[in-house]
């Protein structure tokens, strides 16, 4: 039987007399219908929902939430530091900022620019070779996105991260 179609004296808790306001549940811990449910049911918690495995293929720990589990969240977290996460500091808005203002046009297509791309070497490159200031505007070049995603795209092919994943996958090789 529904609660609400119940007679309103009826809706009272078995066990400590509490009538329910407004046809809604009563606010104790008792059960209203404790004569047509056992209160064991009614306390006992339903299942929880299997944890998932790990997303990395082959791993078979599970996890939490979903996701990486603690080994290859920490192996991916190491990555991502290394790879110089620090590079979109503010000191380097600024300077993007101010090189836009003063070229505003992209030197490929006429478009308005909104990418400062370092330019002929990447950023990286630059501080690899020991270049003091790699974002000075005489290495920069003012680019449209499309611009932007072609030449990225016909100078690092495999994307930003593809050396990084390249070292780290030829280390879990087998050395046969």
């Amino acid at each position: 039987m529904r609660l609400s179609a119940m007679p309103l004296s009826d809706r009272r808790c078995r066990q400590c007399y509490k009538r329910s306001q407004r046809r809604k549940w009563v606010k104790c811990v008792k059960i209203i219908y404790s004569h047509m449910v056992s209160p064991l049911a009614a306390l006992t918690p339903m299942p929880r929902r299997p944890r998932p495995p790990c997303s990395v293929p082959g791993c078979p720990e599970l996890t939490a939430r979903g996701g990486r589990c603690a080994a290859h969240e920490r192996e991916a977290n190491a990555d991502r530091a290394s790879r110089g996460g620090a590079v979109y500091t503010t000191r380097w808005q600024r300077i993007r900022r101010a090189y836009l203002y003063a070229n505003p046009w992209c030197v490929l297509c006429g478009q308005p620019a909104n990418v400062a791309d370092h330019f002929p070497l990447s950023r990286r490159e630059m501080i690899a070779r020991g270049e003091v200031n790699p974002d000075a505007a005489k290495h920069l070049r003012p680019l449209c996105i499309g611009c932007h995603n072609r030449e990225t795209a016909r100078n690092q092919p495999g994307g930003f991260a593809a050396e990084a994943r390249s070292r780290r996958e030829a280390s879990e090789r087998p050395p046969f």
